[in-house]
């Protein structure tokens, strides 16, 4: 009886997405995302692609489509049962022989008549990079398809509808001051590259990687975040880059990348894995990996494809803590500060099995990782989970502009296990 009890008191999925819709915050947050991130103006045709049961995407949905009005766009909505379709065993946000997939004639029709695409079915994020039909309708078509930033990084969210915003800090820390963290990072980062100095990672779950790269290789400007009302529209607006509150310093290529990455989460083969996996890259590619039974169908599933390592980020909003009730979160976006992410497959034109083909295919990413360690040459940019440029005097004097640096510069703890 007990556990029903429990099961009648838990919350019902789509419950606290639909409590965020409803919030002031995330009223906020979906209002920036539209007028910020898709430049919306009065009269722009606006198309809401949307799955027929979206669940809690549907109180998303309203909003959007309230606020579209008052910005007096056309709004249309097309729904569907599924727009990409994942690959049987796959977890959203990897891609997987999908890069040839074509979307039915009538969401071809209807991305292709309007002026922006507020995509919000499920598994589009990314479809840009990934999938040759959606990289020639932003790419060559030039239509400003925006896929998924309902809720930026699921791991803001609470598992309590009552207070749906488990970090309200993090959604409402100054972008500008993120971004200026970023770029004193990026600053190191590309003097390292520019030495030719080796970068190193590591976290207490064993990974220990090594990589070198290109000064043009390091990423991304201001680590992403938005500058408003300046910024132009942005082309790959599915992409994570151009972010509200999620800044990423790292690289998108490296030279050479050797190592092991251990991880307890892997995209291409369901999510999270029944026992932690050690994956070793040689050379910038996997070439074997060890743990639970995931490990022998990651390396036949990339069989044949040289899935070479794609980016190594880490995130840097030190509010975002990414652990609910001293539990790490494994299905996280990297929104908080020593959190890292590596992913493999490519984007765009990509050197893949000895020549250079089209977008790239098998994409995936091998978790976030936790407390991270990252050097660049001798610099310790992030200790043990903590990014060491929030005490930069350099960073406490931006900080003051938008409050007290105390304050603003304390990140989140790291519990004693993660």
């Amino acid at each position: 009886m007990a556990n029903n009890v429990a099961a009648e008191q838990r919350p019902k999925p789509g419950q606290v997405v639909e409590a965020y819709a409803a919030s002031a915050r995330g009223r906020a947050l979906i209002r920036r995302d539209l007028v910020e991130g898709a430049k919306v103006k009065a009269g722009e045709k606006a198309l809401i692609l949307c799955e027929a049961n979206a669940g809690g995407i549907d109180a998303v949905i309203d909003v959007a489509r309230e606020i579209l009005g008052d910005l007096r766009a056309e709004v249309n909505v097309l729904r569907v049962q599924e727009l990409i379709p994942l690959k049987a065993g796959v977890a959203q946000g990897a891609w997987a022989d999908m890069d040839k997939w074509h979307p039915p004639a009538e969401v071809l029709d209807a991305i292709l008549a309007a002026d922006v695409i507020l995509d919000y079915t499920t598994n589009s994020r990314g479809a840009q990079k990934y999938n040759e039909a959606f990289h020639t309708i932003s790419s060559f078509c030039g239509k400003r398809l925006f896929a998924y930033r309902a809720v930026e990084a699921p791991e803001i969210l609470s598992g309590d509808p009552e207070r749906p915003i488990a970090c309200p800090d993090a959604v409402e820390y100054p972008s500008e001051l993120l971004a200026f963290i970023a770029d004193r990072i990026n600053d190191v980062l590309i003097s390292a590259a520019e030495a030719g100095a080796e970068m190193r990672l590591t976290n207490p779950w064993g990974t220990d990687i090594r990589f070198r790269a290109l000064p043009g290789d390091v990423c991304i400007p201001r680590g992403g975040i938005r500058s408003f009302p300046d910024q132009p529209p942005f082309g790959y607006v599915g992409d994570d880059g151009n972010r509200l509150y999620v800044a990423l310093v790292g690289c998108t290529v490296t030279e050479d990348c050797h190592g092991t990455w251990v991880t307890r989460h892997c995209s291409l083969v369901g999510g999270v894995l029944s026992e932690p996996m050690s994956v070793t890259i040689s050379n910038g590619q996997a070439v074997g990996a060890g743990g639970g039974p995931e490990a022998a169908r990651l390396m036949e599933m990339i069989a044949g494809e040289e899935c070479r390592v794609h980016a190594i980020l880490a995130g840097l909003n030190p509010k975002a803590a990414p652990f609910r009730d001293g539990r790490y979160l494994l299905e996280n976006k990297g929104a908080a500060a020593g959190v890292s992410h590596i992913a493999f497959g490519g984007p765009g034109l990509f050197y893949r099995n000895g020549g250079w083909g089209g977008i790239g295919n098998k994409h995936f990413q091998l978790g976030d990782i936790p407390k991270i360690s990252l050097w660049a040459g001798q610099h310790a940019l992030i200790d043990e989970g903590h990014v060491t440029m929030l005490e930069d005097a350099g960073v406490r004097q931006e900080a003051a502009k938008y409050g007290d640096p105390a304050v603003l510069l304390k990140q989140f703890d790291w519990p004693a296990e993660v």
